[in-house]
């Protein structure tokens, strides 16, 4: 019997053990259900009478460049005149404050923010499908790393829209077979700081000069690669920044009048180089835009936001370049791109703030209303209040449509704050570690270390006494833990097992 109450004794142990590991796992592992459903054209109709055909009308811009420096902070993309004893990789591209001086309608530097984690391949799926892209997104590709859900490859792909990658061949495992042209290069050898870049710069300029493309991405990995060897605060790092900034001339140099430059980063980096976490230094990369035509329709104003999410790229593309926005994106349309009451025509560039608002809400209800059908993390409350507010929006915004009136500041006001609304929801449901969970576990796992020891100090005397059995602790255990799952159905509407089971064990 002895003999069986100290086995029974290292069981439960054990089980604390996986249960404090399970804890912190919850919260450092963010997870996320994947929904592999795809939006069409028909979704979308021509905002206003509810008619026409959105992607046969002819779009803002014909055509895209999408260059990704890969690590680009936004403190790398900012120039400061009076700074006259830089750092190595300070005031390395001054092209960007250059355009932006002298082209004030043309261009816009941004914040770039990412959402954790700031990992290359996550970063590329939240720009690409405009969802909140986590450790673990559980879906149908356990198998593969490709990109399952919509996104603006595939979207650009049914359109018709022919897309050339050069770069980081992460994107060739992401998109198979979806590319027009890929030129993909290793991307493995991290002190390997010129063969990528190098082999895009081989095709890039005569690639743009030809006319079998719609959409060129090109992914520039020597920065990034720069930054885990040797750091930001390096010579080479200056000499990267510096050949990025003749790279950007050129590409300028270059565009068609019915071209978008997209510049951007995919996170930044810390002092060190590195990159993964949520901190301001690894989340924040930079958002270039630029094309020869103007886009905006007044110069750099205080109402023009400071930081854009990444997820906010992905819409916005979407209806510049006029295809459908991808089904699982919670990202909102960039305003300044978009006139305050629209244009004339029937062109896709003639959509108002208000119509781009009402066709990015529609997209976004619909994928809120796909998603809590088939999980549950999002809080009932939330959801029930989300639902309720674009109700009332929808019945305003046809009411102002039907009518024929000027669109309301009050009303765009409105759908800004719904879209916000959803993503900020979503971000705290996917995008956040959960410290309390996270230290929750470690308390537990060094709870069940400590009894450890006192038992291999003690195990003579353990052995001699008889011992009451377990059978109570685990009753309690068990009863503490149902009435924390309890207490969770009562007042969210559903049940965390993870607390459950720490309930139990603290028991």
């Amino acid at each position: 019997m002895k003999g069986t109450r100290v086995l029974s004794l290292l069981l439960w142990l054990c089980l604390m053990y996986f249960v404090g590991i399970y804890l912190f796992v919850g919260g450092f592992l963010l997870v996320r259900l994947e929904v592999n459903r795809t939006s069409t054209c028909g979704d979308i109709l021509e905002p206003g009478d509810g008619s026409g055909d959105f992607c046969g009308s002819q779009p803002r811009f014909r055509r895209a460049v999408l260059l990704i420096i890969d690590a680009l902070k936004i403190d790398f993309a900012r120039f400061d005149p009076s700074n006259t004893a830089p750092r190595p990789y300070e005031n390395k591209i001054p092209v960007l404050e250059e355009t932006l001086s002298s082209k004030p309608l043309q261009s816009r530097l941004y914040t770039f923010r990412a959402d954790p984690p700031t990992t290359t391949m996550q970063r590329i799926k939240g720009f690409t499908t405009g969802s909140l892209p986590t450790f673990v997104d559980v879906g149908n590709n356990f198998a593969s790393s490709a990109i399952l859900e919509d996104n603006l490859i595939q979207q650009f792909g049914k359109t018709g829209k022919r897309v050339v990658f050069m770069g980081d061949d992460t994107w060739e495992s992401l998109f198979p077979k979806k590319f027009h042209r890929s030129l993909p290069f290793p991307s493995f050898n991290v002190k390997d700081l010129h063969t990528v870049d190098n082999g895009i710069l081989q095709h890039l300029y005569t690639t743009m000069m030809g006319d079998d493309w719609d959409v060129l991405v090109a992914h520039f990995l020597g920065v990034d690669h720069c930054g885990h060897r040797f750091g930001p605060d390096h010579p080479a790092m200056a000499d990267k920044l510096t050949q990025m900034d003749g790279v950007i001339r050129s590409v300028i140099d270059r565009l068609q009048n019915d071209t978008l430059l997209v510049l951007m980063g995919d996170h930044g980096m810390t002092d060190t180089g590195d990159h993964g976490g949520e901190s301001q230094k690894e989340t924040d990369a930079t958002l270039f835009l630029y094309s020869p035509s103007p886009i905006f329709p007044a110069p750099l104003s205080q109402k023009e936001p400071d930081v854009v999410p990444q997820t906010d790229l992905v819409p916005t593309l979407a209806l510049l370049l006029g295809v459908p926005i991808p089904y699982s994106s919670v990202g909102q349309v960039l305003l300044p791109l978009f006139s305050p009451h629209g244009q004339t025509g029937s062109a896709v560039g003639g959509l108002s703030q208000l119509e781009a608002l009402w066709i990015n809400a529609k997209q976004v209800n619909r994928f809120l209303e796909t998603y809590s059908s088939m999980a549950k993390d999002i809080p009932p409350e939330s959801l029930s209040q989300l639902q309720q507010e674009f109700s009332r929006l929808s019945s305003e915004y046809l009411l102002t449509a039907r009518e024929s009136r000027l669109p309301s500041s009050h009303l765009v006001s409105a759908l800004q704050a719904y879209l916000t609304s959803v993503r900020d929801i979503c971000r705290a449901t996917w995008a956040r570690f959960n410290p309390v969970k996270m230290a929750a576990g470690l308390v537990l796992l060094a709870s069940v270390c400590l009894v450890c020891f006192m038992m291999s100090e003690l195990s003579p005397a353990l052995m001699r006494e008889k011992t009451a059995g377990l059978l109570a602790p685990v009753v309690v255990a068990l009863a503490v833990g149902a009435c924390a799952a309890a207490a969770q159905l009562l007042t969210r509407g559903y049940m965390e097992t993870a607390w459950c089971l720490a309930a139990g064990a603290f028991s």
